[in-house]
């Protein structure tokens, strides 16, 4: 199971719901967790989107969506193997 946090922590808990890894992203709450590409999407409401490695969680990209109003409050879609993102500003954008 992994959860956000409102301080931008990520964090991965067992089947006994105990800490197993906690990653600080300190971009602002996390929004949303997606599965895509064999790895992990996360957005925050402060307009970054990383995408993480699955295991380690280690930052293997992440983008500025270029405004300190673009957050992403919905969840992120995923569907034919692309990535869709809707900001707050009314911009939608797709990753393939």
């Amino acid at each position: 199971l992994m959860v956000g946090t409102i301080g931008g922590e990520l964090i991965t808990l067992n089947r006994q719901l105990g800490v197993t890894k906690k990653l600080s992203l300190g971009k602002g709450s996390i929004s949303s967790i997606k599965n895509w590409k064999k790895g992990w999407a996360v957005s925050t409401v402060k307009g970054w989107v990383f995408f993480l490695d699955k295991n380690s969680l280690e930052v293997l990209e992440k983008l500025y969506l270029g405004h300190s109003n673009s957050s992403v409050f919905g969840e992120m879609a995923v569907s034919e193997g692309k990535l869709a993102v809707f900001s707050s500003r009314g911009r939608l954008y797709i990753f393939n």
